[in-house]
């Protein structure tokens, strides 16, 4: 599970990027965050569009042990609704950008 823009987190002043990772994992989630590798594997740069359109968004992108199948006590204020996917069938094509890079990355770590 990619802890990416997914949630989108915000971090708290003086707050550790991990500490942010658990945090929101646990308030959008409702889950605990069990990091793979205790650091990101990814960082993405990228300026923002649209609404938020005005200033650049630093991502640190760790990867989460999940459990497919899980159910998940998501805000709904958040999230419209949740999925899990294999690899094989992520749906790039409607997601960031820069996933299909990290998945890459990703899969020659594992």
């Amino acid at each position: 599970m990619p802890a990416c823009g997914c949630p989108m987190a915000a971090m708290w002043n003086d707050e550790h990027p991990s500490t942010t990772v658990v945090r929101e994992v646990q308030e959008e989630l409702g889950l605990a965050a069990h990091f793979v590798w205790p650091a990101p594997i990814f960082l993405t740069v990228t300026e923002t569009q649209g609404q938020s359109a005005g200033h650049t968004d630093v991502s640190l992108w760790y990867v989460l042990h999940g459990k497919a199948g899980a159910d998940f006590a998501f805000d709904t204020g958040e999230f419209h609704a949740l999925a899990w996917f294999a690899f094989d069938r992520l749906p790039l094509e409607c997601t960031d950008p820069h996933l299909v890079r990290f998945v890459a990355k990703m899969q020659t770590m594992l």
